[in-house]
Protein backbone atom coordinates (compact mmCIF):
# COMPACT_ATOMS: atom_id res chain seq x y z
CA UNK A 1 0.00 0.00 0.00
CA UNK A 2 2.76 2.40 0.74
CA UNK A 3 4.62 1.89 -2.52
CA UNK A 4 1.38 2.01 -4.51
CA UNK A 5 0.81 5.76 -2.68
CA UNK A 6 4.14 6.86 -3.32
CA UNK A 7 4.11 6.24 -7.06
CA UNK A 8 2.70 8.99 -9.63
CA UNK A 9 -1.03 9.14 -10.98
CA UNK A 10 -2.07 7.26 -13.85
CA UNK A 11 -0.75 9.70 -16.73
CA UNK A 12 0.71 12.01 -14.15
CA UNK A 13 4.11 11.73 -15.93
CA UNK A 14 4.36 11.99 -19.19
CA UNK A 15 7.68 10.24 -20.14
CA UNK A 16 10.82 11.76 -22.01
CA UNK A 17 12.55 12.94 -18.75
CA UNK A 18 15.47 11.92 -17.08
CA UNK A 19 15.60 13.69 -14.02
CA UNK A 20 13.07 14.74 -11.36
CA UNK A 21 12.05 18.75 -12.20
CA UNK A 22 10.06 18.33 -8.65
CA UNK A 23 13.06 17.64 -6.92
CA UNK A 24 15.31 19.74 -8.84
CA UNK A 25 12.58 23.03 -7.53
CA UNK A 26 12.85 22.02 -4.05
CA UNK A 27 16.26 22.32 -3.93
CA UNK A 28 16.42 25.95 -6.22
CA UNK A 29 13.61 27.52 -3.68
CA UNK A 30 16.00 26.74 -0.78
CA UNK A 31 18.63 28.07 -2.28
CA UNK A 32 16.71 30.76 -3.85
CA UNK A 33 15.96 32.10 -0.12
CA UNK A 34 19.09 31.35 1.13
CA UNK A 35 19.92 34.18 -1.50
CA UNK A 36 17.43 36.75 -1.08
CA UNK A 37 18.59 36.61 2.92
CA UNK A 38 22.06 37.80 1.72
CA UNK A 39 20.06 40.52 -0.42
CA UNK A 40 18.87 41.44 2.48
CA UNK A 41 21.66 41.51 4.31
CA UNK A 42 23.32 43.80 1.46
CA UNK A 43 20.05 46.53 1.90
CA UNK A 44 20.29 46.83 6.13
CA UNK A 45 24.77 47.46 5.29
CA UNK A 46 23.65 50.62 3.24
CA UNK A 47 21.19 51.92 5.34
CA UNK A 48 23.47 51.23 8.01
CA UNK A 49 26.21 53.10 6.59
CA UNK A 50 27.07 56.51 7.55
CA UNK A 51 27.08 58.07 4.05
CA UNK A 52 27.96 61.68 3.09
CA UNK A 53 29.43 62.33 0.01
CA UNK A 54 28.33 59.37 -1.85
CA UNK A 55 24.75 59.12 -1.28
CA UNK A 56 23.58 58.35 -5.00
CA UNK A 57 25.85 55.67 -5.56
CA UNK A 58 24.63 54.24 -2.35
CA UNK A 59 20.63 54.57 -4.00
CA UNK A 60 21.76 52.81 -6.89
CA UNK A 61 22.96 49.88 -4.72
CA UNK A 62 19.90 50.17 -2.85
CA UNK A 63 17.58 50.13 -6.02
CA UNK A 64 19.01 46.85 -7.61
CA UNK A 65 19.08 44.89 -4.05
CA UNK A 66 15.93 46.00 -3.59
CA UNK A 67 15.00 44.13 -6.66
CA UNK A 68 17.34 41.22 -6.49
CA UNK A 69 15.48 40.47 -3.06
CA UNK A 70 12.21 41.12 -4.89
CA UNK A 71 12.90 38.78 -7.45
CA UNK A 72 14.85 36.15 -5.23
CA UNK A 73 11.50 35.72 -2.93
CA UNK A 74 9.25 35.67 -5.89
CA UNK A 75 11.59 32.62 -7.28
CA UNK A 76 11.32 30.96 -3.98
CA UNK A 77 7.90 30.71 -3.93
CA UNK A 78 7.18 29.44 -7.59
CA UNK A 79 9.72 27.20 -6.89
CA UNK A 80 8.19 25.88 -3.55
CA UNK A 81 4.96 25.49 -6.14
CA UNK A 82 7.02 23.86 -8.81
CA UNK A 83 8.59 21.03 -5.72
CA UNK A 84 4.59 20.16 -5.59
CA UNK A 85 3.79 19.59 -9.01
CA UNK A 86 3.45 15.84 -9.59
CA UNK A 87 2.83 16.24 -14.29
CA UNK A 88 6.24 16.07 -15.24
CA UNK A 89 6.04 18.10 -18.57
CA UNK A 90 4.04 21.11 -16.75
CA UNK A 91 6.67 20.79 -14.20
CA UNK A 92 9.66 21.04 -16.28
CA UNK A 93 7.68 23.31 -18.07
CA UNK A 94 7.72 25.52 -14.61
CA UNK A 95 11.46 25.33 -14.12
CA UNK A 96 12.50 26.61 -17.31
CA UNK A 97 10.57 29.54 -16.55
CA UNK A 98 11.62 29.72 -13.11
CA UNK A 99 15.18 29.43 -13.71
CA UNK A 100 15.74 32.18 -15.71
CA UNK A 101 13.98 34.23 -12.60
CA UNK A 102 16.87 32.85 -10.46
CA UNK A 103 19.80 33.50 -12.53
CA UNK A 104 18.70 37.15 -13.44
CA UNK A 105 18.39 37.93 -10.14
CA UNK A 106 21.26 36.18 -9.18
CA UNK A 107 23.14 38.37 -11.40
CA UNK A 108 21.30 41.58 -10.35
CA UNK A 109 22.58 41.22 -6.85
CA UNK A 110 26.00 40.85 -7.66
CA UNK A 111 26.12 43.73 -9.83
CA UNK A 112 24.21 45.69 -6.56
CA UNK A 113 27.75 44.77 -4.99
CA UNK A 114 29.87 47.04 -6.98
CA UNK A 115 27.72 49.82 -5.56
CA UNK A 116 27.97 48.47 -2.21
CA UNK A 117 31.65 48.45 -2.79
CA UNK A 118 32.31 52.09 -4.08
CA UNK A 119 30.13 53.07 -1.72
CA UNK A 120 31.91 52.13 1.43
CA UNK A 121 35.36 53.22 -0.80
CA UNK A 122 36.89 49.68 -0.86
CA UNK A 123 37.67 50.27 -4.44
CA UNK A 124 41.10 50.34 -4.11
CA UNK A 125 43.81 47.52 -5.47
CA UNK A 126 41.30 46.61 -8.60
CA UNK A 127 39.08 45.17 -5.92
CA UNK A 128 35.91 46.71 -7.81
CA UNK A 129 37.50 45.60 -11.42
CA UNK A 130 37.93 42.13 -9.60
CA UNK A 131 34.04 42.29 -8.75
CA UNK A 132 33.08 43.17 -12.23
CA UNK A 133 35.33 40.34 -14.06
CA UNK A 134 33.77 37.70 -11.46
CA UNK A 135 30.38 39.32 -12.48
CA UNK A 136 31.44 38.46 -15.92
CA UNK A 137 32.49 34.68 -15.64
CA UNK A 138 28.97 34.60 -13.49
CA UNK A 139 26.97 35.82 -16.15
CA UNK A 140 28.61 33.71 -19.36
CA UNK A 141 27.38 30.51 -17.27
CA UNK A 142 24.25 32.02 -16.59
CA UNK A 143 23.70 32.31 -19.87
CA UNK A 144 25.05 29.26 -20.84
CA UNK A 145 22.37 26.79 -18.32
CA UNK A 146 19.88 29.27 -19.57
CA UNK A 147 20.64 28.42 -23.11
CA UNK A 148 21.47 24.57 -21.85
CA UNK A 149 18.17 24.80 -20.08
CA UNK A 150 16.08 25.66 -23.23
CA UNK A 151 17.38 22.95 -25.24
CA UNK A 152 17.14 19.95 -22.39
CA UNK A 153 13.48 21.57 -22.48
CA UNK A 154 12.87 21.10 -25.88
CA UNK A 155 14.68 18.16 -26.49
CA UNK A 156 12.69 16.38 -24.10
CA UNK A 157 9.21 17.47 -24.46
CA UNK A 158 8.98 18.21 -28.24
CA UNK A 159 8.46 14.52 -30.79
CA UNK A 160 12.32 13.75 -32.38
CA UNK A 161 13.68 16.94 -30.46
CA UNK A 162 14.17 20.54 -32.04
CA UNK A 163 15.53 21.02 -35.14
CA UNK A 164 19.12 21.96 -35.37
CA UNK A 165 18.49 25.68 -36.41
CA UNK A 166 16.54 26.01 -33.33
CA UNK A 167 19.17 24.78 -30.80
CA UNK A 168 21.86 27.13 -32.85
CA UNK A 169 19.10 29.85 -32.86
CA UNK A 170 19.04 29.45 -28.56
CA UNK A 171 23.13 29.30 -28.41
CA UNK A 172 22.92 32.33 -30.90
CA UNK A 173 21.31 34.67 -28.95
CA UNK A 174 22.56 33.90 -26.02
CA UNK A 175 25.97 35.04 -27.22
CA UNK A 176 24.37 38.07 -28.60
CA UNK A 177 22.90 39.62 -25.71
CA UNK A 178 25.59 37.98 -23.54
CA UNK A 179 28.26 40.32 -25.32
CA UNK A 180 25.90 43.35 -25.98
CA UNK A 181 26.33 43.66 -22.04
CA UNK A 182 30.02 43.31 -21.64
CA UNK A 183 30.89 46.91 -22.18
CA UNK A 184 29.20 47.27 -18.51
CA UNK A 185 31.84 44.77 -16.82
CA UNK A 186 35.41 46.31 -18.78
CA UNK A 187 37.65 48.86 -16.69
CA UNK A 188 35.74 51.77 -16.49
CA UNK A 189 36.68 54.68 -15.04
CA UNK A 190 34.74 58.01 -14.06
CA UNK A 191 37.03 60.97 -14.95
CA UNK A 192 37.66 63.52 -12.09
CA UNK A 193 34.88 66.05 -11.17
CA UNK A 194 35.64 69.91 -11.94
CA UNK A 195 36.31 72.34 -9.71
CA UNK A 196 33.48 73.92 -7.83
CA UNK A 197 33.98 77.34 -9.92
CA UNK A 198 33.86 75.19 -13.50
CA UNK A 199 30.93 73.05 -12.67
CA UNK A 200 28.41 75.73 -13.19
CA UNK A 201 30.30 77.16 -16.42
CA UNK A 202 30.58 73.28 -17.44
CA UNK A 203 26.76 73.19 -17.41
CA UNK A 204 25.73 76.75 -18.12
CA UNK A 205 27.98 76.37 -21.65
CA UNK A 206 27.52 72.62 -22.34
CA UNK A 207 23.94 72.27 -21.56
CA UNK A 208 24.02 69.00 -24.07
CA UNK A 209 26.11 67.02 -22.08
CA UNK A 210 25.86 65.81 -18.43
CA UNK A 211 28.12 67.65 -16.08
CA UNK A 212 28.09 64.44 -13.68
CA UNK A 213 29.18 61.62 -15.16
CA UNK A 214 28.09 59.14 -12.33
CA UNK A 215 24.63 60.61 -12.99
CA UNK A 216 24.57 58.89 -16.72
CA UNK A 217 25.11 55.23 -14.83
CA UNK A 218 22.87 55.53 -12.06
CA UNK A 219 20.19 56.05 -14.85
CA UNK A 220 21.37 52.82 -16.77
CA UNK A 221 20.76 51.37 -13.17
CA UNK A 222 17.12 52.99 -12.85
CA UNK A 223 16.50 51.40 -16.46
CA UNK A 224 17.64 47.79 -15.52
CA UNK A 225 15.65 48.21 -12.18
CA UNK A 226 12.16 48.84 -13.39
CA UNK A 227 13.37 46.15 -16.51
CA UNK A 228 13.91 43.71 -14.04
CA UNK A 229 10.58 43.93 -12.31
CA UNK A 230 8.63 44.09 -15.50
CA UNK A 231 10.37 40.90 -16.74
CA UNK A 232 9.55 39.60 -13.03
CA UNK A 233 5.59 40.30 -13.34
CA UNK A 234 5.34 38.93 -16.35
CA UNK A 235 7.70 35.79 -15.90
CA UNK A 236 5.27 35.33 -12.72
CA UNK A 237 2.54 35.67 -13.93
CA UNK A 238 3.12 33.39 -16.96
CA UNK A 239 4.57 30.96 -14.22
CA UNK A 240 1.52 31.00 -12.70
CA UNK A 241 -0.75 30.21 -15.48
CA UNK A 242 1.12 27.06 -15.95
CA UNK A 243 1.32 26.24 -12.51
CA UNK A 244 -3.30 26.22 -13.19
CA UNK A 245 -3.06 24.46 -15.74
CA UNK A 246 -5.24 20.61 -15.85
CA UNK A 247 -3.39 17.63 -16.57
CA UNK A 248 -5.61 17.21 -19.41
CA UNK A 249 -4.06 20.33 -20.90
CA UNK A 250 -0.44 19.06 -21.57
CA UNK A 251 -1.79 16.07 -22.95
CA UNK A 252 -1.55 15.55 -26.08
CA UNK A 253 1.77 18.06 -25.42
CA UNK A 254 0.70 21.75 -27.05
CA UNK A 255 4.19 22.02 -29.27
CA UNK A 256 3.48 25.65 -29.76
CA UNK A 257 3.36 26.55 -26.37
CA UNK A 258 6.40 24.53 -25.69
CA UNK A 259 8.32 26.86 -27.64
CA UNK A 260 6.74 29.79 -26.54
CA UNK A 261 8.32 28.85 -23.26
CA UNK A 262 11.89 27.81 -24.56
CA UNK A 263 12.17 30.73 -26.55
CA UNK A 264 10.64 33.55 -23.62
CA UNK A 265 13.16 31.47 -20.80
CA UNK A 266 16.12 32.60 -22.85
CA UNK A 267 15.36 36.17 -25.02
CA UNK A 268 13.54 37.49 -21.81
CA UNK A 269 15.83 37.39 -18.65
CA UNK A 270 18.98 37.71 -20.67
CA UNK A 271 17.65 40.85 -22.02
CA UNK A 272 17.71 41.98 -18.20
CA UNK A 273 21.05 40.23 -17.59
CA UNK A 274 22.71 42.53 -20.11
CA UNK A 275 20.91 45.40 -19.01
CA UNK A 276 22.26 44.82 -15.71
CA UNK A 277 26.08 43.96 -16.66
CA UNK A 278 25.84 47.57 -18.20
CA UNK A 279 24.77 48.70 -14.49
CA UNK A 280 28.04 48.07 -12.71
CA UNK A 281 29.56 50.41 -10.82
CA UNK A 282 32.85 52.08 -12.72
CA UNK A 283 36.01 52.85 -11.09
CA UNK A 284 36.05 56.29 -9.74
CA UNK A 285 39.16 58.31 -10.55
CA UNK A 286 41.35 59.24 -7.87
CA UNK A 287 39.60 62.40 -5.94
CA UNK A 288 37.12 61.33 -7.29
CA UNK A 289 34.31 61.67 -4.49
CA UNK A 290 31.43 60.50 -6.09
CA UNK A 291 27.58 62.11 -7.40
CA UNK A 292 26.76 63.03 -3.96
CA UNK A 293 29.72 65.77 -3.84
CA UNK A 294 29.10 67.27 -7.48
CA UNK A 295 25.60 67.83 -5.94
CA UNK A 296 26.69 69.49 -2.68
CA UNK A 297 29.07 71.87 -4.73
CA UNK A 298 26.32 72.79 -6.98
Amino acid sequence: MQLAASLPAPGACLGGFSWNAATIGGGESTFSGILAGFGFTGIVTILGLEIIERHQEAAAGLKLLFCAFLGLMVATYLLVLQSADENCLRTVSEGTIFGGILGTFVIIMLVALTWLVTTSNRHEDRVLQFLRELIGVGAGLVVLLLCTSSYSYLRATVPNGPPLATVVGIYLVGCILYVAGLPGIIRLRVPPLPARGRLRTSRKHQPGRAADPWRERTRTVDFCAWLALCYLAVAAACGSLVVGTTDQAWDPRPVHVIYIIAWSSVVAPLCVLASALRACAPDPAPGNHGAGSADAQA
